[in-house]
């Protein structure tokens, strides 16, 4: 399960996949989930950031080297809902004292499952409060 914005990192558990990433292809529906991390017996993606998708579950795919469907028993789900917290905010100030930007982040419901994921990599959480 994650959200139907996008950006959820997602595992995925089996055999026969490859060490490259670029191997096994995932997808969940009609987007892709891009592998980050790739071993023989497990797959890491993050979800495409998503503007068109609506709640609900989506069939989740993976792609093995040859271009077939990596088989399994039963149809594996991915279920995109709509996040609780919300994001009214976001704003960079550079600290003088680290030398530093931090990002700071105003919303609702915010708590310490946050991440914050800039061009792909994810940011150091520092401090989290509701809002």
């Amino acid at each position: 399960m994650g959200s139907l914005y996008g950006g959820t990192l997602v595992t995925i558990k089996g055999e026969n996949f490859s060490n490259e990433p670029l191997d096994n292809p995932v997808k969940i529906g009609s987007h892709y989930c891009y592998v980050i991390t790739s071993t023989p017996s497990e797959i890491t993606c993050r979800t495409d950031y998503l503007l068109d998708q609506e709640s609900g579950d989506q069939l989740l795919l993976v792609f093995l080297k040859t271009s077939e469907e990596a088989a399994s028993e039963q149809d594996i789900l991915f279920n995109f809902v709509a996040p609780k917290a919300e994001v009214l905010d976001i704003r960079a100030e550079f600290d003088t004292t680290t030398l530093s930007y931090q990002v700071f982040v105003d919303g609702t419901l915010l708590d310490e499952s946050v991440q914050l994921v800039i061009d792909g990599l994810e940011q150091e959480l520092i401090s989290v409060t509701e809002s």
